[in-house]
């Protein structure tokens, strides 16, 4: 185990992607169960509060501590048994995405959901109940998990270990959300629950077959209205009338505002002067399908898109991995900026019900243009869920943009969606949480965090 008393010598601990910054005591990093568990019984024993870190790529503080420890699960990283035939693999939670996703690659099986950051935990993403761009096609990470190891500690500090069942159905709700405990669903608690119930000792996946290929599309508009309108046609593609074998399956529809282009245009050549916005479209398919697809998708867009002729199609494994990475960029160059500058991340994270992301769209698109700050506005637009992030240059600016944050969160509220979709709520955004929720929800909740931890130990400030 490695264990540090010296704040000074773990100060890579004490913040996160947002840049928000917190205090500890200690640092613990076990390399075992038996460490780990022994860590939270002394913890109990004395009171002492103890935040759990995975990869510490958080954007609402949730990994950063609240005074007392830092437990954090990179060491426990390993693949504990991988069953090929019923395709599930069990694995320590502090195993990162890009790990897993290497790990898995030589058996075409993956997990779907995609999430951005890959030095990501399994852990983390399920303490977020975390999605990415596939997230239209695949849900969160809820609809991936079968099983959860879990170490708690009872109202006396006796240590206790659950495993749960997760029965999620491979199903998606409505409202994309991760605010809070998930209160309506077999265990669903646990996802979203931000290190507040314990600590997340393995997990076990339900994988999926990997497509043998996709088709990747870059569709523009000058308009906004246009582009909601092909947005909708493009949500509603269940019920268009084909007669082809093939047919229209979007897996993600991914947004992207003029800045965010001009940022992808570094590496995405091109990109059209005159583009307000662009959607990129991506449709999983095999091989014998492309050229079928090919046909469907331009027919499709061609009645769609009024700059149809500017679209970027991407077919090769090598223009698709560009631009994926392109668009990975987008917020790591956004966290690498507010680092630098040393100020935190001041982001929106919502979602609203289909029926209403028109308004929410439009209202965000005016505070953003009535406003001279340094912003970028993309995101999961297939869920009716946008990321607007500003980047502050001053106290004035910083100021002004929680403003802005302080509006869009409270229409999103106002149009019965969430503050944070797939981000949770950390240390950040708890006061919309509170304006965000009934009384009577908020209880249910209590009640949970109460079962699990009596002598409220983990998970010190998050989400209530």
């Amino acid at each position: 185990m490695i264990f540090k008393n010296n704040s000074d010598e773990f100060i890579s601990y004490l913040s996160d992607a947002s840049n928000y910054k917190g205090i500890a005591d200690e640092l613990f990093i076990p390399e075992s169960y038996y460490e780990l568990e022994r860590i939270i019984e002394e913890c109990g024993k004395i009171n002492e509060k103890i935040t759990i870190r995975g990869g510490g790529t958080s954007t609402t503080g949730s990994s950063v501590p609240d005074g007392g420890i830092i437990i954090s699960m990179e060491k426990l990283n390993k693949v504990i048994d991988f069953d090929l035939g019923n395709k599930t693999i069990l694995v320590q939670s502090g195993i990162s995405l890009i790990d897993l996703e290497n790990y898995l690659s030589p058996f075409e099986l993956y997990l779907p959901v995609d999430p951005t950051e890959k030095n990501a935990t399994i852990g983390g993403n399920i303490s977020t109940n975390a999605s990415g761009a596939k997230s239209y096609k695949y849900g969160s990470i809820y609809n991936h998990i079968e099983q959860i190891a879990l170490c708690s500690l009872s109202i006396d500090k006796a240590l206790i270990k659950n495993t749960y069942n997760i029965d999620n159905t491979n199903t998606k709700t409505t409202l994309k959300n991760a605010s809070g405990y998930n209160l309506e669903n077999n265990y669903g608690y646990l996802f979203g629950s931000e290190g507040t119930l314990g600590v997340i000792e393995d997990v076990k996946i339900k994988l999926t077959d990997k497509p043998e290929n996709s088709l990747m599309f870059m569709v523009f508009f000058e308009d906004d209205n246009e582009m909601l309108e092909a947005l909708k046609v493009i949500k509603n593609l269940n019920n268009i009338e084909n007669k082809s074998p093939a047919y229209l399956d979007p897996c993600l529809i991914e947004y992207f505002d003029k800045a965010s282009l001009t940022l992808l245009s570094r590496g995405i050549p091109n990109i059209p002067e005159q583009a307000n916005c662009a959607l990129w479209l991506e449709q999983e398919c095999s091989n014998k399908e492309i050229d079928d697809l090919l046909d469907l998708w331009y027919d499709f867009l061609s009645k769609q898109i009024p700059l149809i002729t500017d679209t970027i199609t991407f077919i090769d494994p090598a223009s698709k991995r560009k631009f994926i990475d392109m668009r990975h960029s987008i917020p790591e160059y956004i966290n690498e900026k507010i680092s630098s500058i040393n100020t935190f991340k001041i982001a929106s994270d919502t979602a609203v019900p289909d029926d209403c992301f028109d308004e929410h769209y439009r209202f965000i698109c005016n505070l953003v243009k009535n406003n001279n700050l340094e912003s970028y506005t993309f995101g999961h637009i297939g869920n009716s869920h946008l990321h607007c992030n500003f980047i502050p240059k001053c106290e004035n600016e910083v100021l002004l943009a929680k403003k802005i944050i302080d509006a869009i969160n409270l229409n999103a509220i106002s149009l019965n969606g969430t503050i944070s979709a797939e981000h949770g709520i950390g240390k950040l955004k708890n006061q919309y949480f509170n304006r965000m929720i009934n009384q009577e929800k908020l209880n249910k909740m209590k009640d949970v965090k109460n079962k699990f931890d009596p002598n409220f130990i983990f998970g010190n400030g998050n989400i209530f």
